[in-house]
Parts: C-alpha cells; sequence; structure tokens
C-alpha cells in the first residue's frame, strides 16, 4: 500500500499498484506524473533528435568550451551540467552546437525549451509521444511525461538538453530520476542554487567578436583597415556579447550598411538600435527583448534590486566600489548634510561670499546646503544593509552583476540599455532613469573625499571612484546633470590638477561652469566660484591668457551684483580665490610685477580679515584656538595634524596659500631677498599646523628649495629637496609628477654642491619614474631626457646618451632644435665608432644650414670640418678631401675666422689626404702654415693664444709625418723633432711620443745615419712594448725597424737576434701565415743570405 503523502504544494509520493512501482513528482502545482503503465524499453531509430535549428554558420570563441562540455558530459552518473550566464551570452548557441557535434554518440538527442515548469513537462510530454508512438498516443500530458522520465531511464545513452531554466527548483525533480541513465545540459540565466560544479559563460574576446561580425557581415567593408578599426570599436560597444554582436551583423549585412554606419546609429539612436532585429529575424531575439524578461523575473522577487541596476547603469561596467552604495540603506541617507561646520564655512567662501550679503533674487537659486538649509533628497531605497545586499545578491544570481567583497561589475550593454528611458517599460520608465541618474551622481558626490588638491589621504578613494565619475559624465546627456554634478565635476577638476592631468581637469572644470549656469544662472555665486575653477583649469592647462580674462570677467561680475568691496572680509570672500588664481596665470605669462601686485592686495585683504574676525591681543604662549592664533604661532598644539581635509579647508590653509603663491611672485621676479624669509616662514607654519606629511608642507619644502638655489646655497637646497622628495614619495607615490620634479631639482642642487656622480644617478631615476608618470607634462620629459643625455656626454658615456638624444628627435618640432640634436648624435655616434652614421647626421645638419642660415659662413666651415672627419673616420676619403677642401677655402674667405681655425681645418684634411695615401698632397695642404719657416698665431691674430699655438704644433706634427710618408725625410726630420720636444718629449713617454720616435727613426734611417736611427728606435720599441706588449703590431713593427737599423750599423748577428724574436712572437700570435710573420720570414732570409756573401741585406 502506498503512504500517505505530505501536504503543501511540492510533494512526492512512492508506492505500489500490482507490484509495479510508480512515482507521482508534482512540480510546482503544474505538472504531474500521475499512476499509469510503464514506459516500455523501445529504442529510438539511430540518430534521433528534435533539435530546433542546425548549427550556427558562425560559431567562435568557444572551442575550449566545447571540449569541456564533452569531458564533463562524457558518460552517465553525472549531476545535470548547467552553463549559466548572462542573457545574450551564447548559452543557447552552445549547447546547440555541441548537440549537432555529438549527435551521433548518443542514442537521442532531445531539446526542450525550459523557461518555466509547464513546458518543461510539455517537452516530455513531446519526448514521449516521438519515441513510444501508440504506446503514448492517448496518454494525457502528466502521464506521458511521467512514460518520458521511465522511457528515458530505461534507455540510457542520450542527451537532454533543457535551455533557458528559470530556477534550479525547475531542474531538480528530474535530476535524481535521471541521472544514471544519460546526460542532462540545462542552460540559465541564474547562476546559483545548481546541482554540481555550473559553467558560466562569459562574452567573447576581442579577437573572436570581431571574427563574428566579419563572418555575419561580409560586406561591411571590414576588409580595409578603417572599417577593421571600426569593427572593432563596434565589438567593443556590445560588450562583445554575441547577441548583441549577432543582431548587429544581421542588419548591418540587410541593409548594406558598413561596420562604421552601424556605430553611428548606435551612438546617435542606442534605444532604438538595441530593439530592432533584421528584417525575418524573430524580434524577440534583441538585446533589449532579452533582458526586458530578465528584469521581469528579477523584479517580480525583489523590484528593489531593479531599482539598484538602474543605478549602477550609470557607472563604469567594471569594480564598481560596493561601499559606494551603502547610503541607499544608511538611516540618515534621507537627509543630505555637509560632513563639518569647516566644509560649511569652505563652500560659502568658494562661493564668494558671506550668507549676510546674498542679494535678493539670488537666495531661491542658490543650493540649499550654502543658504545655510538643509536640502531634502531621497537616497534612501532599502530600510537596512541586508536588505541591499540581498537585491544585489538577486542581480548577481541573474548574471545581471558580478559580485566580489569589494565590488560590483555590471556588463557595458546591460548598463547602456537599462539606462535607456522608454515609454511603456516598467524597467526603464523615464521618470525612473531620471531619478536613478541623479542618485548615481549623489553618490558619488557624498562618497568623494574633500580637499581633493591637498589632502593626499582621500587620494586612494578619488582613484577608485574617478573610473565611474568618467563614465558618469560621459553618459549624462549635456543640459542634464544634477545639481550634485557641479560640485561633483568641479572636485574632481581639483583632483586631476592634483595629478597635473590639466587637460582632464579642464574638460570638468567647463562641464561644471556650464552645469552651474544652466541651473543657476550666469550671475550665481556658485556658477562665478564653478568660473573660477574652469580659469584655474585653464591656467593650469597651458591657457593663462585666457585664464586671466575670465578671473577679470568674474571680479567684475561680483562687482555689479554684490557692489564692490569696502571692507576686507567682503573682499576676501569675494575676490580672494580670483586674485591667487590670477597671480599663478600672470606668473605663467611672465608678468611677474602683476602677480606680486595681485598676492600683495590678497594678502592685505586676509590680514584685515583676520583682524575683523578675531581681533584683539594675541601673546605668545597665550593659548588662542582660533586661525589668527595659529597663524601667529601663539595659539597651542597642532590642531591640524593627521587631518588633511580639514586643514585643506580652513581659514589657516587659505592664507598659507597667499603667502605661497606671494613668496613664488618674488622668486620669479628675482626678488629672493624677499622670497627667502617668507618661504622660510611658510616652511614653519606648515611645520607646525600640518604636520610633515601633507602635500602643502611638501610643496613649501620644495618651494623653499628651489629659492635656495637661485641664492646659491646649493648644499641646503639639497636638504629642502631631499625632504620633500621624500615626503612627494611617501604622500603621492614615486611616479607622481610632484615627487619626479622634486628629485629633478635635488639632481640640480646636487650638480651646483660638486656632487656630479650623485648628480646623474638622480637623473637616471628621475628618468626611470618620469617614463612611467602619468600626468607629467610631455616638455618635462623631453628636458629630462636632454639633461641626463648632457650628464652623460659629459662623462664619456655616448651609448648611453645616443638612444635618448633620439628619442627626442622624435618628439622635438622646432627645426633649429631638431638640427642642434643631429648634431649631437652624430659627435656620439663619432666617439662611439659610428662614423658612417655620423656623416650621415652631419650632412643633415649642414643642409639645414645651408637652407636655413647660408650667409653663417664659420659654422657651415665647421660643419665641412666635421664631415670631413667623420667620412675620413668612415674611410670615404673622397667625400672627406671634398669637404675639407670646401672648409679650407671658406676659412680662407673668411677674414675674421681664426688663424686657429684655419690650422685645424687644414690639418684635417692632411690627415685623410695620408689616410687616403696621398701623403704628398697632405705636405701641400700644410707646408705654407706649418713648414720650418711658418711660425704660430700671435695674440694679436688670435684672442686664444694657447689654443691657437697647440694648433700649429698639431699641424706641423702632421706635416713631419706627411713629409716622412712622402719620402722627404731630410725635410721631415727637423720637424719631428720640434714635434716631439714641443708637445710630446720622450721622458714624458706615451703612445704618441713612441710613434713619433718610430717616425723619427726611420727618417734617419732614410737619410743613412743608423747610428742616430738605432737610438731612437731603440727607444720606441721599448716605448711601444711597455704600452702595448709585445704582440701587438706596432710592437712588432717598432722591433723590425730596430733590426734594420742594427743591420745597417753593421750588427748583424745583433739585427739576427731581433728578427729571430720577432718571428717567433708573430708566428705565436699570429700563425705562420700571418703578414707580420711572413715580413720577419722574408728578412731573416735576407739576413741568412747577406752571412752567407759577407755583405749586408737589401
Amino acid at each position: 500500500m502506498g503512504h500517505p503523502s505530505p501536504s503543501g504544494e511540492n510533494r512526492v509520493d512512492a508506492g505500489s499498484i500490482d507490484g509495479t512501482v510508480v512515482q507521482i513528482q508534482h512540480i510546482h502545482g503544474d505538472v504531474a506524473f500521475s499512476t499509469g503503465p510503464r514506459a516500455p524499453r523501445k529504442p529510438p531509430p539511430p540518430g534521433f533528435s528534435n533539435l530546433p535549428e542546425p548549427p550556427s554558420p558562425v560559431f567562435v570563441g568557444r572551442d575550449r568550451l566545447l571540449d569541456t562540455l564533452a569531458e564533463r558530459l562524457g558518460g552517465p552518473g553525472a549531476d545535470p551540467l548547467v552553463v549559466h550566464g548572462l542573457g545574450g551570452s551564447g548559452k543557447t548557441s552552445l549547447a546547440l552546437a555541441h548537440a549537432h557535434a555529438r549527435l551521433r554518440e548518443y542514442t537521442l538527442v532531445w531539446w526542450i525549451q525550459a523557461d518555466s515548469a509547464e513546458r518543461i513537462g510539455q517537452g516530455l510530454a513531446e519526448l514521449a509521444r516521438s519515441v513510444l508512438g501508440e504506446d503514448a498516443a492517448g496518454a494525457s500530458a502528466p502521464d506521458a511525461a511521467r512514460l518520458a522520465t521511465d522511457w528515458l531511464q530505461a534507455n540510457p545513452g542520450w542527451l537532454l538538453v533543457l535551455d533557458d531554466v528559470r530556477r534550479p527548483e525547475d531542474l531538480a525533480p528530474l535530476a535524481g530520476r535521471l541521472r544514471h541513465a544519460g546526460n542532462t545540459l540545462a542552460t540559465s540565466r541564474f547562476a546559483t542554487g545548481w546541482p554540481g560544479t555550473p559553467i558560466g559563460l562569459p562574452p567573447l574576446d576581442a579577437d573572436s567578436a570581431v571574427r563574428l561580425l566579419e563572418r555575419r557581415a561580409p560586406h561591411a567593408g571590414a576588409d580595409t583597415p578603417a572599417e577593421r578599426e571600426a569593427a572593432r570599436a563596434l565589438a567593443a560597444e556590445l560588450g562583445n556579447l554575441p547577441l548583441a554582436l549577432e543582431q548587429a551583423a544581421a542588419f548591418t549585412d540587410q541593409a548594406g550598411l558598413s561596420f562604421t554606419g552601424y556605430l553611428g546609429l548606435l551612438r546617435g539612436s542606442p534605444g532604438q538600435v538595441y530593439g530592432t532585429a533584421a528584417e525575418g529575424a524573430d524580434p524577440q531575439r534583441t538585446v533589449a527583448r532579452t533582458w526586458r524578461i530578465t528584469l521581469d523575473h528579477i523584479a517580480e522577487r525583489d523590484p528593489l534590486s531593479v531599482d539598484v541596476l538602474r543605478i549602477l547603469a550609470w557607472y563604469a561596467p567594471e569594480e564598481v566600489p560596493r561601499d559606494l552604495l551603502d547610503p541607499l540603506a544608511a538611516p540618515g541617507a534621507d537627509r543630505f548634510l555637509p560632513e563639518s561646520p569647516e566644509q560649511l564655512l569652505a563652500q560659502c567662501l568658494e562661493a564668494g561670499l558671506d550668507r549676510r550679503d546674498i542679494p535678493a533674487g539670488l537666495r531661491e537659486r542658490m543650493p540649499a546646503v550654502l543658504r545655510g538649509e538643509v536640502e531634502p533628497t531621497t537616497l534612501r531605497l532599502a530600510e537596512d544593509p541586508l536588505r541591499l545586499h540581498r537585491a544585489l545578491a538577486l542581480l548577481g544570481a541573474y548574471s545581471m552583476a558580478r559580485l566580489t567583497p569589494q565590488s560590483i561589475s555590471v556588463h557595458r550593454l546591460v548598463q547602456a540599455i537599462t539606462r535607456l528611458p522608454e515609454e511603456g517599460d516598467p524597467h526603464r520608465a523615464p521618470a525612473l532613469v531620471s531619478a536613478a541618474r541623479e542618485r548615481a551622481a549623489l553618490l558619488l558626490d557624498a562618497a568623494a573625499p574633500a580637499a581633493p588638491g591637498s589632502d593626499t589621504g582621500g587620494w586612494p578613494r578619488w582613484r577608485a571612484l574617478l573610473p565611474h565619475i568618467d563614465a558618469y559624465t560621459r553618459a549624462v546627456p549635456e543640459g542634464e546633470e544634477a545639481e550634485a554634478c557641479t560640485g561633483l565635476f568641479e572636485q574632481t577638476s581639483h583632483f586631476l590638477g592634483a595629478q597635473e592631468l590639466w587637460s582632464e581637469a579642464l574638460e570638468y572644470a567647463a562641464r561644471s561652469a556650464r552645469a552651474a549656469e544652466r541651473l543657476h544662472g550666469g550671475d550665481s555665486p556658485r556658477t562665478l566660484y564653478c568660473r573660477e575653477v574652469l580659469a584655474r583649469a585653464l591656467s593650469g592647462a597651458g591657457r593663462p591668457a585666457e585664464a586671466v580674462e575670465l578671473y577679470e570677467e568674474i571680479r567684475a561680475e561680483r562687482d555689479r551684483v554684490f557692489g564692490a568691496p569696502r571692507d576686507p572680509v567682503k573682499a576676501v570672500t569675494l575676490h580672494g580665490n580670483s586674485w591667487g588664481g590670477q597671480a599663478e596665470a600672470h606668473l605663467s605669462l611672465g608678468q611677474y610685477d602683476r602677480a606680486v601686485e595681485l598676492c600683495e592686495r590678497q594678502l592685505a585683504a586676509w590680514e584685515g580679515y583676520l583682524d575683523a574676525l578675531f581681533p584683539g591681543e594675541h601673546p605668545p604662549g597665550g593659548g588662542g584656538s582660533d586661525p589668527r592664533s595659529r597663524l601667529e604661532d601663539t595659539g597651542g598644539g597642532r590642531p591640524f595634524d593627521g587631518d588633511g581635509a580639514l586643514f585643506g579647508l580652513s581659514l589657516e590653509s587659505r592664507v598659507l596659500g597667499t603667502r605661497q603663491t606671494l613668496a613664488e611672485a618674488y622668486l620669479a621676479a628675482g626678488r629672493v631677498e624677499h622670497a627667502l624669509p617668507l618661504l622660510e616662514r611658510i616652511r614653519d607654519d606648515h611645520l607646525r599646523l600640518a604636520g610633515p606629511d601633507h602635500r602643502l608642507t611638501q610643496y613649501a619644502l620644495y618651494t623653499l628649495g628651489v629659492a635656495y638655489l637661485q641664492d646659491d646655497r646649493p648644499h641646503e637646497a639639497v636638504a629642502c629637496f631631499e625632504d620633500s622628495a621624500e615626503t612627494a614619495e611617501r604622500l603621492v607615490g614615486p611616479e607622481h609628477p610632484a615627487t619626479v620634479t622634486t628629485l629633478s631639482f635635488l639632481a640640480e642642487a646636487c650638480e651646483a654642491a660638486g656632487m656630479p656622480e650623485r648628480r646623474t644617478a638622480l637623473r637616471e631615476r628621475v628618468m626611470e619614474l618620469a617614463e612611467r608618470s602619468i600626468g607629467l607634462n610631455p616638455a618635462l620629459l623631453y628636458t629630462f631626457r636632454d639633461q641626463l643625455a648632457s650628464d652623460y656626454e659629459q662623462t664619456g658615456r655616448y651609448e648611453q646618451a645616443i638612444p635618448l638624444l633620439e628619442r627626442n628627435l622624435i618628439e622635438e618640432t622646432a627645426q633649429d632644435k631638431r638640427t642642434g640634436l643631429r648634431y649631437r648624435l652624430a659627435l656620439g655616434h663619432l666617439h662611439v665608432g659610428r662614423a658612417a652614421r655620423a656623416a650621415e647626421l652631419f650632412e643633415e645638419v649642414l643642409t639645414d644650414a645651408l637652407r636655413l642660415s647660408p650667409t653663417e659662413h664659420e659654422r657651415i666651415a665647421d660643419l665641412h670640418e666635421m664631415l670631413t672627419f667623420a667620412h675620413g673616420q668612415a674611410g670615404d676619403h673622397e667625400e672627406a678631401i671634398r669637404h675639407g677642401e670646401r672648409a679650407v677655402a671658406l676659412r680662407e674667405g673668411l677674414a675674421r675666422s681664426a688663424p686657429r681655425k684655419r690650422l685645424t681645418t687644414r690639418h684635417r684634411l692632411a690627415s685623410v689626404h695620408r689616410a687616403a695615401g696621398d701623403a704628398r698632397s697632405a705636405v701641400r695642404v700644410l707646408e705654407g702654415v706649418a713648414g720650418a719657416d711658418a711660425v704660430p698665431p700671435t695674440p694679436v691674430q688670435d684672442g686664444e693664444t694657447e689654443a691657437g699655438e697647440q694648433a700649429f704644433a698639431l699641424a706641423r706634427k702632421e706635416l713631419a709625418k706627411a713629409l716622412a710618408e712622402a719620402d722627404e725625410a731630410e725635410r721631415a726630420i727637423p720637424l719631428l723633432v720640434w714635434s716631439l720636444q714641443r708637445l710630446h718629449p720622450p721622458e714624458e713617454g706615451g703612445p704618441e711620443a713612441a710613434a713619433l720616435l718610430n717616425t723619427l727613426g726611420v727618417a734617419y734611417l732614410e737619410v743613412a745615419r743608423p747610428d742616430l736611427a738605432l737610438s731612437v728606435l731603440e727607444a720606441a720599441a721599448h716605448e711601444i712594448r711597455s704600452i702595448f706588449g709585445e704582440a701587438h703590431p706596432s710592437a712588432l713593427l717598432s722591433l723590425y725597424n730596430l733590426a734594420s737599423a742594427a743591420e745597417r750599423t753593421g750588427d748583424v748577428s745583433g739585427a739576427a737576434r731581433l728578427v729571430a724574436y720577432g718571428l717567433a712572437v708573430a708566428e705565436r700570435e699570429h700563425g705562420p701565415d700571418g703578414e707580420t710573420t711572413a715580413l720577419f720570414r722574408s728578412f731573416a732570409a735576407d739576413l741568412q743570405r747577406a752571412g752567407e756573401d759577407g755583405g749586408t741585406s737589401s
């Protein structure tokens, strides 16, 4: 007998009727497997299936997942395998591809549309009727479903595909009964609660997404580079989601559009495009319709989840901080209050007025906070944090969001569609979308830390928020910004400016100013303050002239609205910010006196402001706690230490900022005697009030270091820069522009202090950090490369200098600077032995000079001379001689050309003639200016007397060598002797003295004075051997010459010993067939023959 079943909606009864076991399974109260006859064991025909469509003709990027499916579904006995993912991620296509690929491996493949329990039952009933025929023809739907499960149990080897299962409980009844008979593959948008280990399906990778587009729309023109880029951009815009890509490709192909054209439509009318399918395609299979269904399911379970999704839609898709949403469930979030009285005061000052001065007509257009009131908001959505987390969990369960303990991520296409208002869609009604947009801005504004320009403690939070502020700014149409946006955009501009990202800061400041003017009018205090932030950003972005003009307009408008200030309190509140900002702009323009004037006016106003608000005496040690006491060092303690935001908002910070700008103006104007005492006081005040670990303290130390450097006190500058750099690295990181710039000045101070090695090491570190720095001015990066290259050039490290110079050459646009860089590069290549490359660069420099400054004959002659040397070193003697002759002609034609330069030019040309084997031409070039009868330049002829004499001596030495090589030994000998005495005294040694001695000895041999030759060549051979070693070719040649001299004096046996020794060394070092070995072997044979004949060798 059967046992009584438990009551309730879901129940399983087991029992027996006439010995036949039956099961009754109630699925959600809708489909029942009732008692009835058991299904017979009746296998289907081979390859039997009901797959709903053929495999996709374009299936890309899922090969590994197909392998995983095949492995996980390798045999009976496994839990159902669930593939889950965002609607449109390709779950159905993946299941269909697996089913078709493995069709012959299963006895049956049966596909059921499983988006409800009823449809699962209907699919099973259809299976029973298909495989059992007449045995199931008359059965009711519940009975047919039971017959199907019986049949599946009795006929193993099948694959059951359940597509789009809505919830895990819909699958559970089948999972246990069919586990051991075949394989069940399910797809679902729901991510959690499944048996076994489900597979999450991500979007396609970027390359696969592009391939899908190109194959599905082959006529869209993707064979051109521009269209390939458009296809990639379109794939990125669609988040690489397969359904969206298929929709786009089908419409593009059918409409004959290019990818560029479709992308334009998508960006111009996204709502229509996301909801439009190609003609003939299923209108339900669009991304908009697909997610509408998902949101319907989510809203049924928890409408708050959809509310939260609408807010998340306005942020960046990845890593939204979870705590950004905390105010949605905070008890006090229904009222949005400033954080502190200091913030209220700061906002009042920023608005440029005291609340008592608000004229009639403006009060109602001001933000409520600035009116001294509280502005009600509707931030709170959830009654407690648990409720909010449950709403997020549901989004995660439906794959609409990816959750971690710290962050939330939402697919970019889900965001794009969710934030598009559409009448008739309950989830995207315009009012709901608008409210979500405003909440998103309020949440960002509430999360953004105060004083972003100076409080580095808030910077990590700002960096986490910035991608979401950027995304919000791009998503909100111009002209639809909420009130919170004006403050959010303005504060973001301050933060970006502190990172030296001035172009981005300018964009936010401009957007803030436009929004404020739209919301409050052009004469509103809030609008005027936002325009001040815009002026500051213009100055930082390299447009100071526009900034000055805007500051002047702002002050004129404030005077018009509020009246010209007649007391310091009103002057500071109205114009304090604009005076300081305008002074900085004037500094950028080089208008230093005007900057000093504005800063002095601002500082005087501040002093009057403090006197008016905090009157009375403040004696030292008086213990006052007001700003004036603290600024005069009569208060106690360090009130702001550790609270950078509070100090950044304080009156003290504003007064010190004014003093800082004034000191910088003094420095820029060359009035270092005024700047130094002020900067020393500013440093002490910052250390006392804010402590050493504050951004403004770091900057005060940096500016003081600049002043010390300007005052020629490099060691004190080094100490300031060291402290400033250490603080900057700790507060803002090593790659922040402030750290990099401070280190570069430290290097400059080390140079001034006589520490060149430390200077170079610091510049190497500066270069390493600057290459990775974000926000560093490219002009500074150029300067840092140039400085380091100069260091390397000065220390002979040309190989390291060359790549730095080459990068600057790529970036430089000014022709004169490009020419200078080429010249330095040519010298570098010349020094490292790449003479051919040096010659190429010198030729380019000469071409520039002839084109840009053809009358600068002295400079052009210098370049011809450098080309003479470079081509000569490269072995191109013909080109070298051509340039040398041109250089000589130019020098001779210049009346003012120094004799030293004329000698040097002729010397270079003669050297090339000698290298080319034309010693007689070398003699002709030099004999008139450096011969025996010539005299060196006099002080009257050449202001550089010593340089002129040195050039003359070198030219005469070159002439002596040329004469020796031209077989004019008699004329060469006195010049060689003169050169040795004047330039290279033999007693001092050295390679050049040894070479000259060797040449002189050979000359003595040629004029038949072997005794003198012997003594000279003995000295030469000894010196050369001591310098280069016995195996060096120069040492062996000098030994050969010495043996010749010995033989000429009649000492044949001595000559033979020298030759035998030289032959042994040559054979050992250069081999038996070496040229030097052959020379000694020939000499030895000559000596042997001479000994046999009783004479001398030839």
